[in-house]
């Protein structure tokens, strides 16, 4: 992280007006874009993207430090299957097909997949780049941040994806959409592969939020990658 616009980071903190002791919150963030055009007309496409964009999810954070990430329910006709499957689709290829939780005392981070897969890892902090680029998100002064990492795609080649997130100082909570997280100020934006969280609701809370962490067999990310690229 850039020392310089740490401290200018740090610097906002202290003179921030929020009142601090509201350490307990509720985010919505719902799709603000999703920037994917088919090389041609695809109906199948067109409705996943459909579906993507009217998804919602809930962030909860409380005192104790800890959070949640999950989709909100997805309200679908009981006899339409076709509908079901689409809004499956959209959440593994445009928005977060798991839930996340992470226990910042313990250092421990979990996913839920939707296909019923628990993973539990060690958490590490990212290495966020935080640039001077500033604007205003609902009335809130953010500063975007860059997170750069290696993947290994499914064509075994080794890949860079970039993260881009806009956070605000004076919402020092270091949560923000999916597994990104670690910022010195909540994220209201973040923009991951073709599509951008927006955070449309922000509440903060003096009553306690409780987190229940999932419970059961768990295995680590790696092995789940060596699963997803053996096809199971």
């Amino acid at each position: 992280m850039n020392r310089i616009n740490f401290t200018l980071i740090i610097f906002l903190l202290l003179f921030s007006n929020i009142i601090n002791s509201q350490k307990n919150g509720k985010i919505i963030y719902e799709i603000k874009t999703i920037d994917f055009v088919p090389k041609e007309k695809n109906n199948e496409i067109e409705i996943t993207i459909e579906k993507a964009m009217n998804q919602k999810f809930s962030l909860f954070f409380n005192k104790n430090k800890f959070s949640s990430f999950k989709i909100n329910e997805i309200i679908t006709p009981e006899d339409n299957s076709l509908d079901k499957l689409y809004n499956k689709m959209a959440l593994t290829r445009f928005t977060c097909n798991y839930s996340y939780y992470i226990d910042f005392n313990q250092k421990k981070e979990y996913y839920l997949y939707n296909d019923g897969v628990l993973i539990s890892n060690n958490y590490k902090e990212k290495d966020w780049s935080i640039t001077k680029e500033m604007k205003t998100i609902d009335g809130y002064l953010c500063y975007k941040a860059i997170y750069k990492y290696e993947y290994i795609a499914r064509d075994s080649q080794t890949k860079t994806k970039t993260i881009t997130a806009w956070f605000a100082p004076s919402l020092p909570f270091p949560y923000g959409p999916k597994n990104y997280n670690g910022l010195p100020g909540l994220i209201l934006e973040l923009q991951d592969w073709n599509t951008t969280f927006l955070a449309t609701k922000i509440e903060l809370l003096d009553d306690e939020l409780i987190i229940d962490f999932p419970k059961g067999k768990s295995i680590t990310q790696e092995e789940y990658e060596k699963k997803v690229l053996s096809g199971y």
